[in-house]
């Protein structure tokens, strides 16, 4: 596979409208060669760099492993220019949009930039007041989230004008993935910070808008012989991608040996909301820790005793360790991708309702699919918060099978039986119960009343198959007897109500279905190798509180702009014979019984790549 690289492109062909009634005034700082001219519009040459996506090694999960992913996914339909005011980012206000036409230099080969684009664009003057700054947020592929009026230089969310800070901005939000990829993948600026997380961080600065104060020229000769603005963007969905390396796809279930396919997936635990911009720490009131707070969380190994390189080399791991881009090589410039982030839901519990739906018309309609991200503290790190792969496998019966389906008896799912043999089970139990006076006399007919009954033996069943649970619910069981002293004549006669439920509550006899089985890929983030688990130190709690944060926060989760690749390497054990219901199911992430081998790659996109083995 490739590795997906960071790209770095340039904003380029930037044709803007420019209003010239806007008043004029020199940024702070500014000299004779920099600011806006006199005529009330001054050039500002911005680089966009276009986002590779994150990609993982080994169970995800090491940062910086990128890759290029597929070209629909750099398309740039259209572009948007926004310029906020302030002292700082969240408070700065938005002051002018600008539509954009944009030109790609493609090209570049790095680990982090893969092509660049420049361009100078000519706006309209801002005011800024001592100690405040202007700033640039670049939005490619806007996919109607808010619309742009070129002659007023404003935007609009629907049919309301957006006036507020840029905090107010990033709490916007929308409710699907579709909204953001209809027209090209909506793209926002990315958040970078100036150190690396493999050493000690203290001071670092975290950045979402670009400030471009000391960017702006009074002419467009001197923006184009002086550096441009380095803009870095990411795509605001995370994709996942199912892949298979199976060598053997043989299956001994007891006495039987099957052969399996992979024959559908899909993904549960959708996020049904997310925030445009991604949240470090614009509105994290209440959250802790959050944004620059992660910088100092490091995980202690767990106890694992192979503890992972990568993690002993770079333990910060909320930032990445390759520098995405220095201006003209100056260290003192560099930029560093971030690998988290807060999502409209982080701190509460979810109300998905996508998992058992997904069951119908399960089907390999492609490997790869695209979501919100959904991310969470440990807290809520539990199955039901936690977006998942299921993955349906379809088992090749043998010939002596009869029919298509097979059956499990109590879940136990080292044997399967044929239809008569879990029918041979439910009457057997019957026996046993009546053996063991569980069963009280047997309702009988008329000719039994009063009379001893002996050779006592059950001898048919009928039953329906519930289509929600596969579980077989009895109707009838029949027994069959002798009257003794009486003329001996052996007669049926069917289980009363009470005795029946009796049978129902000792067996549980599962159908699967045209021979298929499921299974659920809880999606690690940082996974096993930069926050390792490991159950021997667990006695209580999954994730105890005393180092709760320092070393699971972010194990799970998918976050925009990274590609987690799902590697399922084999089957191991028979699954479950529904689509589990992950969306009420509150255990923690790492209590959950795993039955099918997966490898998944976070892949920049940032790429995470897990493997799995299905049991």
């Amino acid at each position: 596979m490739k590795k997906l690289k960071l790209f770095t492109f340039a904003l380029a062909a930037l044709a803007m409208a420019a209003c010239s009634s806007d008043e004029v005034t020199a940024p702070a700082g500014s000299n004779s060669n920099t600011g806006f001219g006199a005529d009330g519009t001054g050039y500002l040459k911005l680089s966009i760099n276009l986002p590779t996506q994150s990609a993982g090694a080994g169970t995800r999960a090491a940062n910086d492993q990128t890759d290029d992913g597929d070209a629909t996914e750099y398309a740039v339909k259209d572009a948007t220019l926004l310029l906020f005011k302030g002292a700082d980012q969240n408070a700065a206000i938005f002051q002018a949009a600008y539509d954009m036409t944009l030109n790609w230099n493609q090209g570049l080969d790095d680990d982090q930039i893969t092509s660049q684009g420049t361009k100078v664009q000519k706006i309209n003057s801002i005011t800024a007041a001592g100690g405040e700054k202007i700033y640039a947020l670049v939005v490619l592929n806007r996919n109607s989230v808010f619309t742009v009026d070129n002659a007023a230089n404003t935007i609009k969310f629907g049919s309301d004008a957006f006036s507020g800070s840029f905090k107010d901005f990033t709490v916007k939000t929308v409710a699907s993935a579709s909204a953001l990829t209809g027209n090209g993948y909506f793209m926002t600026n990315a958040v970078m910070t100036d150190k690396p997380g493999s050493a000690a961080i203290s001071g670092q600065t975290t950045t979402i808008l670009a400030d471009v104060s000391g960017k702006i020229y009074q002419t467009e000769l001197l923006a184009q012989q002086n550096p441009a603005a380095d803009i870095f963007v990411e795509r605001a969905v995370a994709k996942v991608q199912l892949t298979q390396s199976i060598t053997s796809s043989n299956l001994t279930v007891g006495s039987n040996k099957l052969t399996y396919t992979i024959s559908g997936w899909a993904l549960a635990n959708q996020n049904t909301s997310s925030y445009i911009v991604r949240n470090w720490n614009q509105s994290a009131e209440g959250i802790t820790p959050s944004g620059d707070g992660w910088y100092a969380l490091t995980s202690d190994g767990d106890g694992v005793s192979a503890s992972s390189s990568y993690l002993t080399a770079n333990p910060y791991r909320f930032a990445g360790y390759n520098v995405a881009q220095e201006e003209n090589g100056n260290p003192a410039t560099a930029a560093y991708r971030t690998y988290f982030g807060i999502d409209p839901n982080y701190n509460t519990d979810a109300t998905f309702t996508d998992a058992p739906a997904n069951a119908s018309g399960m089907t390999f309609d492609g490997n790869i699919k695209y979501c919100l991200e959904n991310t969470f503290d440990v807290a809520h790190q539990n199955v039901k918060n936690t977006t998942c792969a299921i993955i349906k496998a379809k088992f090749a019966l043998p010939e002596s099978w009869e029919g298509n389906d097979f059956y499990t008896v109590n879940d136990i799912r080292t044997t399967i039986y044929k239809k008569s043999e879990a029918e041979k089970a439910i009457l057997k139990q019957a026996g046993d119960l009546y053996n063991n006076a569980i069963l009280a006399t047997a309702t009988s007919d008329d000719e039994f009343e009063g009379a001893t009954k002996i050779n006592v033996a059950p001898k048919a069943v009928t039953y329906t198959v519930d289509t929600n649970t596969k579980n077989l619910t009895l109707t009838k069981v029949t027994f069959t007897a002798t009257e003794e002293g009486g003329d001996a004549a052996t007669k049926d006669y069917d289980l009363s109500a009470e005795q029946l439920e009796a049978v129902q509550k000792a067996i549980t006899v599962t159908q699967y279905t045209n021979a298929e089985a499921y299974y659920t890929v809880l999606i690690k983030h940082f996974g096993d190798e930069l926050t390792p688990w490991n159950r021997a130190t667990k006695t209580t709690a999954a994730y105890p509180n005393d180092k709760a944060d320092k070393n699971w926060l972010g194990r799970y989760g998918v976050l925009r702009n990274n590609w987690y690749e799902i590697e399922v390497n084999g089957v191991s054990a028979i699954g479950s014979a529904t689509v589990p219901n992950v969306n009420t199911d509150t255990t923690p992430d790492d209590e959950v019984e795993n039955y099918i081998s997966v490898k998944i790659n976070l892949l920049s996109w940032a790429k995470r790549k897990q493997s799995v083995t299905l049991q």
